[in-house]
């Protein structure tokens, strides 16, 4: 396994263990600060992961992922909102908790 697969792979198994944290990898209960900080970047993508924090393009050509949210008022003065993600796994916990569920990935057992 090559070095950046490697990196993939334990990067996708911090996500399995982190669930739908706010910010991913975080452990615990973020600080006021954390939350400001992730909160700011609704606004503004930096290159970053929205859920992980890392960059966005660590993966390439995997990423970055850039989805866009609009307020479904858009017309009448709503927000567009631009996030970045890593990779399609960072997208999908993201994307559970904003549905309110938890993203679960099922191991295929005759795969290693």
């Amino acid at each position: 396994m090559s070095d950046d697969a490697r990196e993939l792979h334990e990067h996708l198994q911090r996500l399995q263990a982190a669930g739908t944290s706010p910010r991913g990898l975080l452990s615990g209960e973020p600080t006021e600060d954390q939350i400001r900080e992730h909160m700011a970047r609704l606004h503004r993508p930096d290159g970053k992961c929205f859920y992980c924090g890392e960059p966005a393009d660590r993966f390439h050509p995997i990423g970055p992922i850039m989805i866009t949210v609009s307020d479904p008022d858009i017309r009448a003065g709503g927000e567009l909102f631009t996030h970045e993600f890593c990779v399609w796994e960072c997208f999908s916990h993201w994307a559970a908790n904003q549905s309110g569920g938890k993203f679960v990935v099922e191991q295929d057992p005759t795969s290693h």
